[in-house]
């Protein structure tokens, strides 16, 4: 307890020394592209698995290494991991923008105490989970993103950029244009540097269009632009006083608060009224309730509901070498020894078919069936046998990816029953 108000007084002290004496901490700016890179000898991405080969070169770099790329266009796909940085490293691209990172999921991963990443010039795209998280075992260092884009990812928390809370992150001369959130556009619980960026047309379901800090958030804002950003909550939305702005711009930013502030504490509002004003009230009287009943589904279904629920292609194996980045799905084919029963348990899970199919029942399930989850105290028994849960928990942590059959397990058929019976009353 102690050490969380000694905690938040040191970071209200901090903010006090920079409003009165100014920052004197204040990072060099990014640098310009073509003082940064020399283009005649920029790496090419080949075009075949060319996000397995950015992966690979990005994960396996030497501490202090510099990778100037040409420009690219590499697609992740759903069943891609990350991108994992794991040292010091330098990243650019040739030209702004046109180095492109697209697809589901998280596109980078920041971990690891000797993980330090300057990216630059880098356009993210498509994302399904903070295209970039800045994990909190990688808090020794400070990282930067330079001149990059976000655009059009979606997450819970963060869809551009999630930082955890003790990490630390500086983004300088960045666009952040149509990205989809509940909490923040960027996501942080630690502290966030963020200067000359333009935040463009975001949405946030809930809080912080724009940005959302949690309770030991430390947020530095200068010299950004706000415009047309809109969502249920308010553009900046902030779990404490830890904010300082200095010289930003608002122009047009809607939500609950008001059309130019932010939110204090989840509380205290500054600036003007938002600008949007609701849509009249409709004169079209509702439609009569209808008449006719929906119809019921079977009491006892005859399909078994395991049907298609593998893939029927061929099973994707392991890249060449064993370098174990890019895995395939797990299935029962006793000849896989990739991916067939003799390999599970011996391989991370990643976003395969089958766990998508189990993610979708979860909400439906009783916490009997969902404790699966990464750090447990439960070891092979039949709550941690269950594939519902399956999945990277609120940091990193994966888990193994173990499917049982409908005839094996009665915790299946209490899965299917609670879904049959979910289905039955909803009208889909």
């Amino acid at each position: 307890m102690h050490l969380v108000w000694f905690s938040r007084l040191m970071v209200l002290i901090s903010l006090l020394v920079v409003t009165i004496f100014g920052d004197l901490t204040s990072v060099a700016a990014c640098p310009d592209l073509p003082s940064f890179i020399e283009k005649s000898s920029c790496e090419t991405i080949p075009a075949e698995n060319s996000y397995l080969y950015l992966n690979y070169r990005l994960a396996f770099a030497k501490k202090g290494d510099k990778v100037v790329f040409c420009p690219f266009n590499v697609i992740k796909n759903r069943r891609d991991p990350p991108i994992i940085i794991k040292n010091d490293i330098e990243v650019a691209c040739a030209e702004r923008d046109s180095c492109v990172v697209s697809g589901p999921g998280t596109h980078m991963v920041v971990k690891t105490k000797q993980a330090k990443l300057f990216v630059q010039g880098f356009r993210f795209t498509g994302a399904t989970k903070s295209s970039i998280f800045v994990h909190k075992s990688s808090s020794v260092n400070e990282h930067t993103i330079c001149q990059s884009t976000f655009e059009g990812n979606e997450s819970k928390k963060g869809a551009a950029i999630r930082v955890s809370s003790g990490a630390s992150l500086i983004v300088g001369q960045s666009d952040f244009t149509d990205n989809d959130s509940v909490r923040g556009t960027v996501f942080t619980d630690g502290s966030l540097e963020i200067y000359q960026s333009n935040f463009e047309s975001n949405h946030a379901n809930r809080d912080g269009s724009a940005i959302y800090g949690g309770e030991f958030a430390l947020i530095e804002s200068r010299e950004n632009l706000f415009r047309n950003n809109n969502g249920g909550g308010d553009l900046i939305s902030l779990g404490n006083y830890n904010y300082n702005d200095n010289n930003s711009k608002y122009f047009s930013n809607a939500g609950s608060c008001s059309s130019t502030g932010f939110v204090r504490g989840n509380s205290v509002c500054t600036g003007t009224d938002a600008t949007l004003s609701p849509a009249a009230s409709p004169t079209a009287s509702p439609t009569a309730s209808p008449t006719v009943s929906p119809p019921k589904n079977d009491e006892n279904p005859t399909l078994s509901p395991m049907n298609n629920l593998h893939p029927t292609g061929v099973v994707e194996k392991l890249p060449k070498d064993n370098i174990h980045i890019n895995p395939g799905y797990f299935n029962y084919d006793l000849t896989d020894e990739a991916y067939g029963p003799e390999a599970w348990g011996k391989i991370e899970a990643t976003d395969t078919d089958e766990y998508n199919y189990w993610k979708d029942l979860q909400e439906y399930l009783p916490v009997s069936l969902t404790e699966n989850t990464c750090n447990s105290a439960k070891f092979f028994n039949g709550n941690r046998a269950s594939p519902v849960d399956v999945r990277a928990t609120e940091d990193d942590c994966k888990e193994y990816h173990e499917i049982r059959t409908l005839v094996s397990s009665s915790s299946f058929r209490e899965t299917w029953f609670i879904y049959l019976s979910i289905m039955s009353l909803c009208p889909f």
